[in-house]
């Protein structure tokens, strides 16, 4: 595999647009002041800018990513070119790298883990909850995009009050304990109109956009940010500033292993060391929306493997978008990807399918720890005949310590317990099914999802003779079963049981109460199933027997409906 496409580049066909770089220039001139007192090397959170966003499926104009590079540093960076990432050596207490394939935060090994929130798809009075929410699940790091064509909706007149005060977004960050990385652009993408450039640019006749330039005292690390693809990242890649790359779960997008290992060669090929960290800028956590088609989404446990491989890669991340939040206004924007390709754009919603909805509920991707007591040891070592149980240390992610607090909340799962979710839980209840009817939305099991009851009824009529019964747990993941208050027992998907024993003393005439504790949880499914319940006849089975509209309490906030597995009650 090779790179020469720096050698090869040919014409330049982005050379100087004087009339883009003057606007740059002011726009940069009037964020970047901003910014440079919130950098981590003067008691600030922002440990790193990007240069451009995607840059390789535009050029090359390796001009205008030198200029753009030099409208964020001054002379002392430019002393110092060997060390163009590792800033070390001019600044103590900083961010940088520790030449050995590391980030490093004041001189010791350091691993981003970091999640997107937009400040201006949000109201601002929402940013600490949404920053919050963020922290507590153990991320350590927050990126935002900067949009040009917001601060500056008509030349000259700026705006960074109320949802566009960037630097009180990125106070909240640092008051919560969080590290922040600054995506300024000028271009973002981000689905959102013209990719963030204003559109009072194209009023000047002849004006090339993304070309640049003015020097800004910006000393934190710079990075660039490009799709993991050889040429890509050459094209989008510059001298000074640490090239990342972007992919997903899709089909299309290079896997995680691929894209880290290209861009793990490309940094030996590029660096004098041959040494520099590996981050994943983009790590596509959902995707967006466009008017006409459905709504997008990414299974929860494609993005927990993405965050395993990247990890056992030894690679930072960025989770994009942690919380999508609001195209509002006419801020959308559209996607044309290439001549003859149709025009499609995006919905005003930019929920992204995240961790965190658009309106700050948490999804199935967003998952309280929990941890089970499978049992204490019944026979080994003296020292584990104590075994206690819940968080006895430190919580850790990728060998880093996870912050903040931690409180633990037992559910005891005793027959009171039972009977109070049964009694006073959010309930909602599905029409009641006969056997083969078709079920409309119903909970869906998948792996990731939030812990969950699930309730529902098995009517036995008068006369109907009742027996020792097993309930078949085929297509549930993991849990426990309580059949009229009692608790009968674990199920899990690995086996080898797969029924569980139900006495006919549990049994009675009528409605008889199901309740599931799922551990492992609903997430949505488009397909739905013929019937909530097939009875397997084994002996006689009455045509009565079936679940009369199963109903969800739900743990950690809302639950989505569009299925339920199907679950065998046979009688002998």
């Amino acid at each position: 595999m090779t790179f020469p496409f720096r050698d090869t580049i040919g014409a330049e066909f982005m050379l100087y647009g004087q009339g883009f770089l003057a606007a740059t220039n002011l726009y940069l001139a009037e964020l970047l002041p901003r910014m440079a007192p919130l950098q981590y090397d003067r008691g600030g959170p922002i440990i790193a800018m990007q240069l451009e966003n995607e840059f390789g499926k535009f050029g090359p104009d390796p001009k205008y990513m030198r200029h753009l590079h030099d409208a964020f540093r001054d002379d002392v960076q430019n002393a110092y070119p060997q060390n163009a990432l590792s800033l070390e050596a001019v600044y103590q207490n900083s961010f940088g790298t520790d030449g050995k394939g590391n980030f490093a935060l004041d001189g010791k090994p350091h691993r981003i883990l970091s999640g997107s929130i937009h400040y201006w798809r949000i109201p601002h009075a929402y940013w600490e909850h949404r920053l919050s929410m963020l922290r507590d699940v153990g991320l350590n790091t927050v990126e935002t995009y900067v949009p040009w064509f917001l601060h500056e909706r008509f030349p000259g007149n700026f705006s960074f009050q109320g949802d566009l005060d960037v630097e009180k977004f990125v106070g909240v960050a640092h008051s919560l304990g969080l590290l922040v990385i600054l995506r300024p652009g000028p271009y973002i993408c981000s689905e959102v109109d013209l990719g963030g450039l204003p559109s009072w640019l194209l009023r000047e006749d002849g004006m090339r956009l993304r070309s640049s330039h003015q020097a800004h005292d910006i000393t934190c690390m710079l990075m660039t940010c490009d799709f993991g693809t050889p040429q890509e990242l050459d094209r989008g890649s510059e001298k000074g500033a640490l090239p990342t790359v972007n992919f997903g779960p899709q089909a299309w997008s290079p896997a995680p292993a691929k894209a880290l290992a290209l861009l793990r060669k490309f940094l030996r090929l590029t660096r004098k060391d041959g040494q520099a960290p590996l981050m994943v800028m983009e790590m596509w956590a959902g995707w967006f929306d466009y008017w006409g088609e459905g709504h997008a989404r990414v299974e929860t446990e494609a993005v927990v493997g993405m965050m395993e491989e990247a990890l056992e890669e030894g690679a930072s991340f960025n989770l994009y978008m942690f919380h999508g939040g609001t195209n509002f206004g006419f801020t959308a924007g559209a996607h044309m990807m290439g001549p003859g390709k149709d025009y499609t754009s995006f919905t005003t919603s930019y929920d992204y399918d995240a961790a965190v909805m658009e309106d700050g509920r948490p999804s199935a991707k967003f998952l309280p720890m929990q941890v089970e007591n499978l049992g204490r040891v019944t026979l080994g070592p003296a020292e584990q005949m104590h075994e206690l149980k819940g968080l006895l240390g430190p919580v850790t992610l990728g060998g880093s310590k996870l912050p903040g607090d931690w409180d633990m909340y037992p559910l005891e799962m005793e027959e009171e317990y039972v009977a109070q979710v049964i009694a006073e839980g959010c309930w909602r209840k599905l029409p009641s099914l006969d056997a083969g009817a078709p079920s409309p939305s119903m909970p869906a099991l998948s792996p990731g999802g939030s812990p969950v009851f699930l309730y529902g009824t098995l009517h036995l009529s008068a006369g109907t003779p009742i027996a020792d019964t097993f309930l078949d747990t085929t297509g549930w993941r993991k849990g426990v079963v309580f059949i009229n208050g009692f608790n009968i027992g674990r199920y899990w998907e690995r086996g080898p049981q797969r029924r569980l024993y139900v006495p006919a003393t549990l049994l009675k005439e009528g409605a008889n109460h199901i309740l599931l504790f799922e551990q492992e949880g609903i997430t949505p499914s488009p397909k739905p199933l013929k019937s909530p319940v097939e009875c397997e006849e084994l002996g006689k089975c009455d045509a009565d027997a079936m679940f009369d509209g199963p109903r969800w309490v739900h743990l950690f906030g809302k639950p989505q409906f569009s299925k339920t597995p199907q679950m065998s009650i046979p009688y002998m």
